[in-house]
């Protein structure tokens, strides 16, 4: 599965994914689909884009600090963005990709859509999803946030107690709220692991396998990738291309 970096303007935007996953959550999509219930479970057609995570947001290179993974690595445990921009998702055209070498075991979907830039900014993810509508949004607002603390302070009130976010390449559970915006939290869920964050990263709602139809579907997110970031400056555009490859 590969996105790939298209035209922008007049130069040359290339970029491959330097980790590309189907989510836990996608992996259910898929079962579920294969069990019918495409009403309930949507085929991911949307594509969105954002930044790289928490310490490596501003990075072009990768990083040498915490956390210590690859800038913007999409894992599978990953339950939304790192860091969602301000540009609306684009509804992905779909083909079916047949050839006679499929024969051997391995079938494929593109999924293909463009996005241009509102501003100059870098890009370093990009993720397929069934929802055009953006999940919740908080950043942190606690100085620091070990990867042992059990509690962070957010810029505002909305947040639910038993809903997962995305915390860098961590996926946190809140416990219980206590004055509006302060959150008690699990660490190092559905599979995570615990990593420090500081003030203003970006907490995104999302869903992880089991949270059944009732929990908000802008919360699911069928694959993630991580790049190298790509600087660019307004009107800049990236065309993406997600291959989906099925493998007996």
């Amino acid at each position: 599965m590969l996105p790939s970096g298209g035209s922008a303007g007049l130069t040359r935007k290339d970029c491959v994914a330097n980790n590309v996953n189907v989510t836990n959550r996608g992996f259910e999509y898929l079962a579920q689909m294969m069990a019918g219930n495409v009403s309930q479970y949507s085929i991911p057609t949307w594509i969105g884009w954002g930044g790289a995570n928490g310490y490596n947001a501003a990075a072009t290179n990768l990083p040498g600090a915490a956390p210590t993974t690859t800038q913007g690595t999409g894992q599978w445990y990953d339950v939304g963005p790192f860091q969602e921009f301000a540009e609306a998702r684009v509804k992905a055209a779909s083909t079916a990709v047949t050839s006679n070498s499929n024969a051997s075991g391995t079938v494929n979907t593109q999924f293909t859509g463009t996005i241009t830039s509102l501003s100059n900014q870098s890009v370093g993810e990009s993720f397929l999803t069934p929802a055009s509508v953006k999940p919740a949004v908080f950043t942190v607002t606690t100085s620091n946030v070990t990867a042992g603390a059990s509690a962070l302070t957010v810029n505002t009130s909305g947040a639910l107690a038993g809903q997962f976010y995305q915390m860098n390449n961590e996926v946190i559970l809140i416990a219980s709220t206590a004055a509006s915006n302060v959150w008690n939290i699990t660490r190092a869920q559905n599979g995570s692991a615990a990593q420090t964050a500081k003030t203003g990263d970006v907490l995104t709602f999302g869903n992880i396998p089991g949270a059944g139809i009732n929990n908000p579907s802008n919360g699911d997110m069928f694959a993630h990738a991580g790049f190298q970031a790509l600087a660019l400056n307004t009107n800049d555009s990236v065309a993406f291309t997600w291959t989906v490859s099925v493998t007996s």
